[in-house]
């Protein structure tokens, strides 16, 4: 019955966007989003606890995200620095990193998180929204995998707003999220699942932050409001995908 009153609320263009303007999106999406009530299966791998498949194409796209931030790590890091993982899982991410920087992972699903804190027993895991939780100290590096979709559209601006202020002043930004593959996304469709264009994620960051890359993760495309060619179209894949990095600007104008 939940399930079927969520669909009806969050897969109607027009109330969505009422709801969006009334900032109410963000109240169904925490109160009817399941994610945080998902019971994990420890038979899976990380990956498909996470919800992704291990077909080679998308293990392919997953692979170059794990490369651009070790990279990012390895040219801006010193031993010690602290790193942020926004919506951290299980660790899939920020296990590579133990024992050599300071580790903080939040995530909103307890099932994910006890597991992540058994995996790594000396990083600070945290289980809460991120939104809501007061961090005492800045991160030189905050990075999230797929978890842009979940983010209210009303609840946006406020999320690179706090990233900013927990940001280093030198400081990277690194965000993968399933980018816009046709004009019906950009009008929010699905309040669960949202594909926000790459032009709406610039518009958002114009004032605060400097962006080194902003293109599609698996091919490097630059794409403006959305994507007319997209892999699989019809299928969510993690071959869609759009890859930011960013720096915090000197200066912030909120």
């Amino acid at each position: 019955m939940i399930s079927k009153l969520f669909f009806f609320l969050t897969n109607n263009i027009l109330l969505n966007n009422i709801f969006i303007k009334l900032g109410i999106d963000s109240i169904l999406t925490s109160r009817l989003g399941t994610y945080k009530r998902n019971k994990i299966d420890t038979n899976l791998s990380l990956q498909k606890m996470a919800g992704f498949s291990e077909k080679p194409t998308v293990q392919e796209a997953i692979d170059k995200i794990h490369v651009r931030l070790e990279t990012l790590v390895e040219q801006n890091l010193n031993e010690g620095d602290r790193i942020l993982d926004i919506e951290c899982g299980a660790g899939a991410y920020l296990k590579r990193w133990e024992g050599k920087y300071d580790l903080t992972g939040i995530d909103i699903n307890n099932d994910m998180v006890n597991l992540a804190r058994k995996r790594m027993p000396t990083a600070t895991i945290i289980l809460d929204n991120f939104l809501n939780h007061d961090f005492n100290h800045k991160f030189k590096l905050i990075y999230s995998v797929s978890i842009l979709e979940f983010m209210p559209p009303s609840r946006l601006m406020a999320f690179f707003r706090k990233v900013h202020l927990l940001l280093e002043p030198d400081g990277k930004l690194l965000i993968q999220y399933p980018h816009a593959l046709n004009l019906k996304d950009t009008l929010y469709p699905d309040l669960y699942y949202v594909e926000y264009s790459p032009r709406k994620i610039e518009h958002k960051l114009r004032n605060n932050y400097k962006i080194i890359t902003h293109e599609h993760c698996f091919d490097g495309r630059i794409i403006d409001l959305y994507d007319a060619k997209p892999y699989e179209p019809g299928n969510r894949t993690f071959e869609n995908g759009y890859l930011l990095i960013a720096e915090p600007k000197v200066k912030p104008k909120y």
